[in-house]
């Protein structure tokens, strides 16, 4: 327990055996528990001290998580790869520069913060005081770089020391050239000088650890790429780029200047088999299993030495690349074939081999299940319904499925150890590896087949219309169940992203909207338009009627007047739409028959199996049906506190609300402006609910794509849980990098729109000066 002071300085004494090495942190405390902690579980600070028999004091300073770089110096992807520990202290030869009989009375140990240092360069002090060079640069105290992105130095002080000014610089070593000195007045020993000075108890040495304030103004920035994996071919591919050559990327990258490499995911995609793999199998967001690796992105030349077989290795990808295309079912035909030869030939080494069976046993939670899905499928057996460890064991050592497991088991071995060497010797190149976590699973899936409690079947996630869909996109992927995901505490998600961190430094939270509000769309429908946020809050019909809504029928019902016919329709598709989709409401309108039609589903499935009169486009007058199908303004859901109503997004688009009257039609767009201001508390606290667990969970950098219908409170609320934003030149208005707010992605481009050369609109005034800023 620390005394209060003066001037805000808190002070406490601890007595004990000496130490060599203390790490801790500070609390604020109260009679019911903690208020207040500095920072993260990895503030603790490490202090080291191999000289016995002399008192230590240490003057620190309260890390409150207040500078922006406080977001990420403690993150994987600093410690380990852009400021890596340094496992000899310098500290250690303290000893030995200082002998008993000539060490200084007061040792002390300056440590100050300073992320932007480049490489091959340190921080320096000088100052006032011959033991700083007197402001002399080329007497200087070095300092040295000890953990993280602290810099440590020893300067000898004597007993009665008067105050002094000093300041930090930043130095050259091939040049000796001072860089920069930091922005700032001079800085005076004052805050901790007292405790040297005067008479005190602590006999002949006193060693004092003084913490600095950061050095400011320096913030640290980086430059990065992002290419997917399969793109990075190389004269030792075979169809596509791999993870051996993931590895030689990391290496050029680190030679150009270039710190991040950003992929893809990298999970499994295939959900069928040889001859009949389908194109999207190849997408990468349509994930297999969140564990397993795609079995495309296998370095073959990396598994045998042989001749024979860096022979047809050689023949393997001369084939694949005579081709004009990527042929991604062939290239899986290809490795599959060379994999199971290789398998067979060295099966029983294989096996055998220690190294293989830890991996299996180490990773059986997700492996057993996983080879027990792709084996059936591979094989054609039936899936079992999903069991315990044991019971899944059992199944994959079954006569049918055994020879088929292990196969796998040795193909998902060699994938992780490839991943793994290439993310090791990227990091020992300054580059920072960057996953990507893709926001679903596919409907047949491990993931689904597993832990169906946690995802809704019969909802699919998409986005609502806006300016690039206006009708809305549907991904055909399910929808998560976050009530369930909350009651098992985020478990599925932890172990998914503690498994990734092995192999990551950094990763991508793909639309990290859907974890602020989900987009649910009913399954099979053919576009988003009908979807609902998830969560919502809705209107009662009071709260409607009381800002002058009262035709709540009329707006939650589809109104198609008869003068449609001659105008939309042509007389013969009108009595075709009368005949088997359309019942009168009164007044010459018309709405959809429920029991027909009763959602935009089930009205695709009407007109693909209908025989419909003869037309001269069919897919105009399809589009046309479901142009008026859409022509809603509000929809009705039931939750826990009844039935509400919410605004179809992008109503104003529809002929219904454009022939509302004046009075009416600001009213709706009231309401409408309304719904979203009504939901920023809510979306905040679910994102909130939903991301902290992430933040703490491996250590790794979290970046999240805040792209599409953005929330008011998405910027706030990332922020607050220290989550970078990303922003995409081509779609704003802000185009030099030193424009935009600190935290922040900037990208040129997505993988979802063409690069910046060679964009279709690359002639149009922002994107010139997008290019004009990159030079």
């Amino acid at each position: 327990r620390c005394d209060d002071g003066d001037a805000g300085t808190w002070t406490a004494e601890v007595t004990g055996p000496h130490v060599a090495c203390l790490a801790y942190k500070y609390i604020v405390r109260s009679r019911d528990g903690v208020v207040r902690e500095e920072g993260t579980a990895e503030w603790s600070r490490h202090y080291y001290n191999n000289l016995r028999d002399v008192p230590v004091i240490v003057a620190d300073l309260w890390n409150d998580v207040s500078d922006p770089e406080d977001t990420f110096r403690n993150t994987k992807a600093f410690r380990e790869v852009l400021f890596p520990a340094r496992r000899v202290n310098f500290l250690d030869n303290l000893a030995g520069s200082y002998e008993p009989e000539s060490r200084p009375p007061v040792m002390c140990v300056l440590r100050v913060r300073a992320t932007c240092v480049p490489r091959r360069c340190y921080v320096c002090v000088t100052g006032a005081l011959n033991q700083l060079g007197n402001w002399n640069t080329e007497k200087a105290v070095r300092l040295t770089p000890t953990r993280n992105s602290w810099w440590e130095g020893v300067v000898g002080l004597p007993e009665e020391q008067q105050p002094f000014e000093y300041k930090y610089f930043v130095l050259e070593e091939a040049t000796g050239r001072v860089l920069w000195w930091e922005d700032r007045d001079n800085r005076c020993a004052n805050r901790w000088l007292h405790w040297c000075s005067g008479p005190h108890t602590y006999g002949n040495n006193l060693l004092l650890f003084v913490e600095e304030p950061p050095l400011v103004d320096c913030h640290w920035r980086a430059a990065g790429v992002v290419v997917p994996v399969f793109s990075l071919r190389t004269s030792d591919s075979v169809g596509v780029g791999d993870f051996a050559d993931l590895r030689r990327a990391a290496r050029w990258l680190s030679s150009a200047g270039f710190s991040l490499l950003q992929t893809l995911p990298v999970n499994d995609t295939v959900h069928t088999w040889g001859e009949g793999a389908r194109r999207h199998d190849c997408c990468p967001y349509e994930v297999l299993s969140v564990q397993a690796l795609h079995p495309v992105y296998i370095s073959l030349r990396d598994l045998t030495d042989d001749p024979a077989d860096r022979t047809e290795i050689a023949r393997l990808a001369a084939s694949l690349e005579s081709s004009d295309v990527l042929n991604f079912a062939a290239v899986m035909d290809a490795k599959e074939i060379f994999l199971r030869q290789l398998f067979a030939r060295r099966r029983s080494q294989v096996t055998s081999d220690p190294s293989l069976r830890a991996f299996v046993n180490r990773c059986a939670w997700w492996l057993l299940p996983y080879a027990v899905f792709v084996a059936c499928r591979n094989t054609g057996c039936p899936l079992p319904r999903p069991g315990s460890m044991s019971e899944l064991a059992a199944v994959a050592e079954s006569a049918l499925l055994q020879d088929e497991c292990e196969w796998i088991y040795f193909v998902q071995f060699n994938l992780h150890k490839q991943l793994l060497a290439a993310s090791r010797d990227a990091a020992e190149h300054g580059v920072v590896l960057k996953g990507d976590v893709s926001v679903g699973v596919s409907f047949d899936s491990v993931e689904t087949w597993m832990y169906p409690q946690l995802f809704k079947l019969d909802k699919e996630i998409g986005s609502p219309p806006d300016s690039w869909t206006k009708v809305g996109q549907v991904w055909g992927l399910p929808a998560y169940d976050w009530d369930a995901c909350r009651r098992d505490g985020y478990a599925w998600w932890m172990r998914r992203l503690s498994h990734m961190s092995q192999y990551f430094h950094a990763y991508r939270i793909d639309c990290v909207l859907n974890f602020l509000r989900t987009w649910e769309v009913p399954v099979g429908s053919p576009t988003g338009w009908f979807g609902c946020f998830e969560p919502v809050i809705g209107f009662t019909v009071a709260e409607l009627e009381s800002r002058g809504i009262w035709d709540i029928h009329r707006l939650t019902y589809h109104n198609l007047h008869e003068g449609l016919c001659g105008t939309t329709f042509s007389p013969a598709e009108w009595d075709w739409l009368l005949q088997h989709l359309l019942e009168p409401k009164g007044g010459g309108f018309f709405r959809f028959r429920t029991d027909v039609c009763p959602t935009e589903c089930a009205l695709a499935a009407v007109l693909d199996s209908a025989q419909l009169p003869p037309m001269e486009d069919l897919q105009q007058f399809r589009g046309r049906v479901f142009e008026c199908y859409r022509d809603v303004l509000f929809q009705c859901f039931s939750n826990s506190q009844g039935e509400r109503l919410v605004p179809i997004i992008g109503m104003q688009s529809t002929r219904s609300f454009k022939t509302l009257p004046e009075d009416f039609k600001r009213a709706v767009s009231s309401v409408y402006n309304e719904f979203f201001t009504r939901q920023t508390d809510l979306w905040s606290q679910t994102a909130v609910q939903r991301l902290s667990p992430w933040i703490n969970a491996t250590g790794m950098l979290v970046c999240g794509e805040d792209l599409g219908m953005v929330p008011a409170c998405t910027c706030q609320v990332l922020r607050q849980l220290r989550i970078f934003c990303l922003r995409v030149q081509l779609f704003s208005t802000t185009q030099h990098p030193n424009e935009y707010d600190y935290l922040t992605v900037i990208t040129t481009s997505t993988h979802d729109t063409p690069v910046l050369r060679c964009g279709p609109k690359t002639t149009t005034c922002r994107a010139r000066r997008a290019k004009k800023a990159m030079r």
